[in-house]
C-alpha cells in the first residue's frame, strides 16, 4: 500500500530462517512438510505476472527473512 495497489489475484510467500536468497527459493520450492504445496504454487501460477521480493535479518531467533508478493497487476501510486 506504501507503494502502490495490486490487483487480480493476490498472494504472498514469506521463508525464515535461511541466510542466502537461494537457500530461500530453494526451501519455498521444497515446501517440506506443507501438504498442499501452496509456495510451489504459488511461484508457479500464471495468475501472477508483477512480483516484489524484500529480504532483511529478523529480530529473533531467525538469520533473515524473505518476503515475496505477487499479484496480477500492480500500480505505482
Amino acid at each position: 500500500m506504501r507503494y502502490g495497489k495490486g490487483s487480480g489475484t493476490l498472494g504472498e510467500n514469506l521463508s525464515f530462517g535461511k541466510s542466502r536468497g537461494d537457500e530461500h527459493m530453494t526451501a519455498l520450492w521444497i515446501d517440506d512438510g506443507v501438504a498442499d504445496r501452496g509456495h510451489r504454487r504459488a511461484i508457479m501460477s500464471k495468475e501472477y505476472f508483477k512480483v516484489g521480493i524484500a529480504y532483511c535479518s529478523h529480530k529473533s531467533v531467525y538469520e533473515g527473512m524473505v518476503a515475496i508478493a505477487y499479484a496480477t497487476d500492480f500500480e505505482i501510486n
